[in-house]
Parts: structure tokens; sequence; C-alpha cells
């Protein structure tokens, strides 16, 4: 299974996000609560964009 997602799966397991899917053009939708509409996200960045709201999770928290 690609790293993408994996980081992705174990955020959602985290309940960092709700849900995502991949589109066939590379990029990932990603479901945040309080969010009407997904987040686009390429796949070179995924991994470093889930870092990112672990951050700001943490710091929220």
């Amino acid at each position: 299974m690609p790293q993408e997602v994996l980081s992705l799966k174990t955020a959602r397991e985290s309940s960092l996000i709700i849900d995502f899917y991949e589109l066939e053009t590379g990029w990932f939708q990603v479901f945040i609560a309080g969010e009407d509409k997904p987040v686009s996200i390429s796949k070179s960045n995924v991994i470093s964009w889930v870092q990112e709201q672990e951050t700001l999770n943490c710091v929220t928290t």
C-alpha cells in the first residue's frame, strides 16, 4: 500500500480527518470536521500535510 494512503488511514483512525479518497489525477480529497468542502492535497504533499495537521491538532487540544 502506498505510504500516502497509509498516512491518511492513520490520520482517519486517530480522528484527525473524517475520510479521504484518491482522484485519478494524483490528488486526494480529504474531509475534515468543521469544513463544508473537502481539501484537495497532491499526492506528493500528503505526508507533510498530515504531519502539519498532527502538529496543529496537538497545539489546539
